[in-house]
């Protein structure tokens, strides 16, 4: 047997790592955040979750650049991944009624960056907060973002007011980030796979089984089960 190619695309394996994150968020009732955090157990999967499906979004975007040849890597004319998907699924027009392009909102791109950022990067916010005699806690100042974080999609598309991105409107302060965030960000790698098969050669990513509760199921499986519980907590 003659010599085969490779390419280093890690997208695939890291739905199994996924998988497991979202067995442990499932285990567990989902507790929606307070003015400044949710339960430490759930923020920590549910963060996982985000960065992980943003690390597998980026690996799309290079092996869709590869595999269509239509990246920039180097040079004046390097692109970003963010860039690169929205620009491609937005120039992609489609007439069927099933097309996964048009029923994929492209904005939700720059939500789910900007919480990946906000994550991996710690954005810092600051509030405060009093406890009762009963060690009940309310929030006295609402968080506040501390200057020098985020960048210019992040000013544009977050509502500084709440705390959340204006599309998904997933949560941006760091510690609030829970499980509705960690399946809507799923859920949007999941239709952004869909819109790039469709626009070019199918890139390999989706179809693959996945281990999840212990059980290999099939990705399109595991597709209905983020859509389900996303769902439930919109």
């Amino acid at each position: 047997m003659g010599p085969m190619d490779f390419v280093s695309v890690i997208a695939v394996n890291l739905l199994w790592p996924i998988g497991s994150e979202l067995a442990v968020l499932g285990a567990a009732k989902p507790v929606p955040p307070n003015e400044l955090q949710t339960n430490a157990s759930e923020n920590g999967h549910a963060m996982a979750v985000v960065v992980l499906s943003v690390l597998a979004l980026e690996s799309a975007a290079s092996r869709a650049g590869f595999v269509l040849a239509d990246r920039p890597l180097t040079g004046p004319l390097l692109e970003s991944a963010l860039g690169y998907l929205k620009g491609k699924l937005d120039a992609h027009s489609c007439a069927e009624y099933d097309c996964p392009v048009k029923g994929f909102n492209t904005d939700a791109l720059f939500d789910v960056f900007i919480v990946r950022d906000a994550i991996v990067h710690n954005h810092l916010w600051s509030g405060a907060f009093s406890y009762d005699a009963n060690f009940n806690w309310t929030a006295q100042r609402a968080p506040t973002p501390e200057a020098g974080f985020g960048d210019t999609k992040f000013k544009a598309h977050v509502d500084m007011g709440r705390g959340v991105t204006t599309h998904l409107a997933l949560n941006v302060v760091p510690t609030r980030v829970w499980s509705r965030d960690a399946y809507l960000v799923l859920q949007t790698l999941f239709r952004a796979l869909a819109a790039l098969d469709h626009v070019g050669k199918p890139l390999g990513i989706q179809g693959h089984p996945v281990v999840f509760n212990r059980r290999v199921i099939t990705y399109e499986a595991f597709v209905r089960y983020v859509d389900e519980k996303a769902a439930e907590l919109r």
